[in-house]
């Protein structure tokens, strides 16, 4: 690498470069903050990078962590997108939003938790997850009433997610 790309690069991590609005917008919050600087390392070059959000391990207390993480996810997520085509670059970036694996469709009291209140267990089987940018097709959804079902209605295969990620020139993957 030339010293000067090194320097753009570093560049990017001065957050504070960004207008104040821009940077409440993502949220003031390690997961916000994590995506703003996400579409500032696309802009200077860097071909893939990761943002994690911790802290989806919803055992207990589900109804309140799933509405403490949401606030910070959405509102990041959402100004990622329009921060990215604002600047001219949602369609050679491909953002890809997923966890590692999904939850049970029902809420329940784990029995040998000394805590009672109600969370999700793991469930490897189903898994959720979006696309956007990366010229590919905004207009499809798959939806399933996962409470009904025990596997999603529509499957996609784990290589078929990554062969979608392959032709955008960057990439951006927030993981839960």
């Amino acid at each position: 690498e030339s010293p000067l790309a090194v320097r753009v690069v570093f560049g990017a991590f001065h957050l504070d470069d960004e207008s104040p609005q821009l940077r409440d917008a993502y949220g003031r919050n390690p997961f916000g903050q994590g995506c703003l600087l996400a579409r500032r390392l696309v802009q200077a070059g860097v071909t893939f990078v990761e943002v994690r959000s911790n802290g989806w391990d919803t055992h207990q207390q589900n109804n309140e962590r799933i509405g403490n993480l949401a606030r910070q996810v959405d509102p990041a997520l959402a100004t990622l997108i329009r921060d990215l085509k604002n600047h001219g670059m949602l369609e050679n970036t491909l953002v890809v939003w997923m966890g590692e694996f999904g939850r049970t469709p029902k809420v329940f009291v784990e029995p040998s938790l000394k805590s009672k209140t109600a969370g999700r267990d793991h469930w490897g089987a189903v898994q959720s997850g979006f696309f956007a940018g990366g010229g590919g097709r905004h207009d499809l959804a798959y939806f399933t009433d996962a409470i009904l079902a025990d596997y999603a209605a529509r499957a996609v295969d784990q290589a078929l997610v990554n062969l979608t990620a392959k032709p955008a020139p960057a990439g951006i993957m927030p993981v839960v």
